[in-house]
């Protein structure tokens, strides 16, 4: 591209950027686009400043300068007759993954719902941020049907583009950010169209995996209006049997042990599940043990987070000696029946009940409670489980892991030279605190917190 041409566009980015600001402040002040909003069934006001989402009435060339005019007549956003080509639209800009800068507009018409672009490739990404910080994204056939589910709450979610499919932009986006494997959602009767062949065969060149989940509905649109949620996009996306890239395996044997525990039987795969709880429908967070053969693996996550999924699979598939794959698929089927079983403990009011203690359990903690040498006995048991520390570490650091039962539980920050043990403080610590109370990060940020 010569320097006048990368002028040129420069130029028509800085005034379709313009053009951007002003369909969304067209829609801040349109209280009847706003009900059209609706209609298509997005509530969420957040979306529409997260987004940018704006609209057309018409009045964009009274705000341009001949130059302006120009150089959206370049790009297509207006005719040569100086209209707008998307007059009566809602509008959606499209970015550059880079600069994050309007570079395309995607427009959908209220009334004839079709779907419109600037002439040229289809360039830019709705939605990019989704590719940071996981290591699976959902895909959707259009734009809207992306802006939809990211209303509900469905978040990692980037949309293709119905007629061409993942682009070599949005495909290189992905293997940019590490992006492992693709869920994409297909309409009721569509997993198998050329398209999706297609889409299929381009992510294995860039070795991510594809899932394929056929929604209840048209698409992904439809869904939404007829009431989907964000849970109801979970449970299609874990049920092993929407998935078309893996052979559908028979349901897991579940034994219960005294202690709460669960054991699923997964042909020579055996997982322990502990710290189980009807709480907090939005996250699943487990203590997992895969056990083959003489070798395990052992570690408290989340299954609803992809990532926390990929190091569980990636680490026990190390240890135990089987493919990585085989650990992920096993945890996907898991997933589905732990969800039954905790709106079962729900049902059942198991809430109270969970992590109850045996008579004979609770008589042996008030004996330990109650022992005139308790605090020596705390250091013991420290050095039990492998740290050997000052006294006064060892039972501050105690002190604050109990007092997470307070209102107003203690802070601790352990601060020592390299080598010095702080991590095998802290896991000694976190052996002392049940599973389902605790959380472990290795980076976190104010964000996350808030």
């Amino acid at each position: 591209m010569g320097a006048e041409a990368r002028q040129v566009d420069i130029e028509a980015r800085q005034w379709l950027e313009r053009a951007a600001e002003h369909y969304h402040a067209c829609l801040l002040h349109s209280p009847e686009a706003q009900d059209i909003l609706r209609k298509l069934g997005i509530y969420s006001p957040e979306i529409i400043t997260a987004f940018r989402i704006g609209c057309s009435d018409g009045t964009l060339t009274k705000k341009l300068a001949a130059q302006g005019r120009q150089a959206l007549k370049r790009i297509g956003l207006l005719s040569k007759s100086g209209s707008e080509v998307v007059n009566g639209c809602l509008i959606l800009p499209l970015l550059d993954p880079q600069s994050k800068q309007v570079i395309n507009l995607y427009a959908y018409h209220f009334e004839r719902s079709q779907h419109l672009f600037l002439p040229g490739g289809r360039r830019g990404i709705f939605n990019p941020q989704a590719a940071q910080n996981t290591d699976e994204v959902i895909i959707t056939g259009s734009v809207i049907d992306a802006a939809l589910l990211w209303s509900i709450g469905t978040r990692y979610v980037i949309p293709a583009y119905a007629d061409l499919g993942l682009t070599n932009e949005i495909i290189e986006h992905l293997v940019e950010h590490r992006i492992r494997r693709v869920v994409l959602l297909t309409g009721e009767g569509t997993a198998n169209c050329v398209l999706t062949q297609q889409m299929q065969a381009r992510l294995a060149e860039s070795s991510i995996e594809l899932r394929i989940v056929e929604l209840p509905a048209k698409d992904a649109s439809t869904f939404v209006i007829n009431g989907g949620t964000s849970d109801d996009v979970r449970r299609l996306i874990t049920e092993p049997t929407n998935t078309l890239t893996s052979e559908q395996k028979p349901a897991p044997q579940v034994k219960m042990a005294a202690d709460g525990s669960f054991t699923f039987n997964l042909q020579d795969h055996e997982y322990r599940i502990r710290g189980l709880s009807p709480k907090g429908l939005d996250r699943l967070k487990v203590n997992v043990r895969l056990t083959v053969g003489n070798n395990f693996h052992l570690d408290t996550l989340d299954l609803y987070h992809a990532r926390a999924r990929f190091s569980f699979a990636q680490t026990a598939a190390k240890l135990c000696g089987i493919a990585e794959k085989q650990v992920s698929a096993d945890l996907l089927s898991l997933i589905e029946r732990l969800e039954s079983m905790r709106l079962e403990m729900r049902s059942k009011g198991a809430e109270e009940i969970v992590g109850q203690m045996t008579p004979q359990e609770r008589d042996d903690a008030l004996t330990f409670l109650h022992s005139p040498d308790l605090c020596e006995r705390i250091v013991e048991e420290f050095r039990r489980c492998g740290f050997v520390g000052a006294r006064s570490t060892v039972l501050t650091a105690y002190l604050a892991a109990v007092s997470r039962k307070l209102s107003e539980p203690l802070a601790v920050l352990i601060v020592a030279r390299s080598g010095a043990g702080k991590s095998v403080l802290q896991d000694a610590l976190c052996a002392f605190v049940p599973p389902e109370e605790t959380v472990r990060v290795t980076r976190q940020t104010g964000q996350a917190l808030f």
